[in-house]
């Protein structure tokens, strides 16, 4: 058997250990220790990926899971390990194996214990954008009736229970600057006015009238 030429244990280089795998694995795991543990804590940061910044189906984490840890294994684990053998012998991809294991435990973990209300969490938000998508439609059609429209007047024009969406609606066609709010009064005092984007113009005869 070829010796690892970056180990320098006497023992290990005797050849006293060539014949006893179990020895020669942990002397492997002993010389290694540092890069097995970087590539443990690697494959344990891989579970982050279900838990990203925003929501996305879970099904699609599970894909991206696989993806890199697929990945990383054969290209960083795997061709280690394969050219480890020679020196300490075939028993060192039971060490392997045991990163596969971990990445199938933390898959079938997300499975059983979060894959459910990942699910529920990413259907309720699609069902929020969709209601969004709804009203700012509706919140469209009313201020191009009205130029410029009172923002009271625009939030009675909805029960009150859906007025809490309309206003999470009205925000975000602001912030995407379809709609500005203004005031009348340059003071800042008065009531908030609604008027669309492309109607920005239009009504800057209305902020001077009397």
């Amino acid at each position: 058997m070829l010796h690892d030429p970056t180990n320098k244990d006497e023992i290990y280089q005797s050849g006293m250990l060539d014949n006893e795998p179990e020895s020669l694995c942990d002397e492997f795991e002993y010389h290694y220790e540092r890069k097995l543990d970087s590539f443990q804590d690697k494959v344990d940061d891989f579970y982050e990926i279900f838990n990203p910044d925003t929501l996305i189906h879970p099904d699609k984490l599970l894909a991206l899971y696989d993806k890199k840890t697929t990945n990383y294994l054969t290209s960083k684990v795997f061709p280690f390990f394969n050219e480890m053998v020679q020196y300490y012998g075939p028993k060192i991809m039971d060490v392997y194996q045991e990163y596969i294991d971990r990445i199938a435990e933390e898959r079938e973990s997300f499975l059983k214990y979060e894959y459910e209300d990942c699910l529920q969490d990413f259907i309720a938000e699609q069902e929020h954008k969709n209601l969004c998508r709804q009203f700012k439609k509706q919140i469209v059609d009313l201020l191009k009736k009205n130029i410029p429209m009172k923002q009271s007047a625009l939030l009675n024009s909805f029960s009150k229970e859906e007025q809490k969406i309309v206003k999470v609606s009205l925000k975000e066609l602001i912030k995407e600057n379809r709609v500005f709010q203004v005031k009348k009064d340059t003071t800042n005092k008065g009531v908030w006015f609604l008027v669309l984007g492309e109607h920005r113009y239009d009504w800057q005869s209305f902020l001077t009238s009397k």
